[in-house]
């Protein structure tokens, strides 16, 4: 446990380099948040927007290490591979924690103060969920693709296949009107057991997709 601590020290001093940027970032959210706040939606959207802040910036240790090869120092410690990816794991996850919780306040305070709009719980909770999913989903593409190809070199094909997955969504997304799901109400109750499930499922299989690539890649 302490040397995954000390990996996740170690991301947290790399994430030092992008603190301008990442206050930068974090205003001009603020702003478009502020200036958005008359739409009694942004208390929902607000708080996905700073998760996926949050999450851009825990993927950007990857560029970090691959630029200063950090991984071959790494290895010469005594640490397994598998202690080395569990740690990018965590700190990913906890990028999006940690976004849901700043997010969820900002989304609740800057609607009440500036047009005393009181935020509805129930609809901010199932969003965040929702936007879990996605960025469960999301990381668990980008994080074996980073292992396989390289921060730099995976990035092309990690974009493409976001594109096709917001394509898909999009399509999806417009057909599902066309469609009668009012059977699905009496399972509404099942919805935050089935979002937890996928979240874990998804971490899950790309750990270990994760964990089959980077035993087998020569750093």
């Amino acid at each position: 446990m302490n040397s995954i601590k000390g990996l996740l020290i170690k991301d947290l001093l790399q994430l030092k380099s992008y603190k301008k940027n990442f206050i930068l970032s974090t205003l001009i959210y603020l702003v478009l948040i502020i200036l958005e706040s008359k739409n009694s939606n942004i208390g929902n959207t607000g708080p996905i927007m700073i998760m996926f802040l949050f999450s851009i910036y825990a993927m950007a240790t990857f560029n970090y290490d691959e630029k200063s090869k950090s991984d071959r120092y790494i290895l010469t410690l005594p640490l397994t591979r598998r202690e080395i990816i569990l740690s990018k794991y965590v700190f990913c996850i906890s990028s999006v924690l940690i976004g849901a919780f700043f997010g969820t306040i900002i989304g609740i305070l800057i609607p009440y103060l500036i047009n005393n709009i009181k935020p509805n719980f129930d609809s901010i909770s199932s969003t965040l969920l929702g936007g879990m999913v996605a960025l469960s989903f999301i990381q668990s593409i980008q994080i074996p693709y980073i292992y396989k190809y390289g921060a730099e070199k995976g990035r092309l094909q990690i974009y493409l296949v976001m594109m096709v997955i917001v394509i898909a969504l999009t399509l999806i997304y417009m057909l599902v009107p066309e469609i009668d799901l009012s059977f699905l109400d009496i399972y509404s109750h099942l919805i935050p057991i089935i979002g937890i499930i996928l979240i874990l499922l998804n971490y899950f299989v790309s750990f270990k997709i994760s964990c089959k690539i980077y035993n087998k890649k020569e750093v």
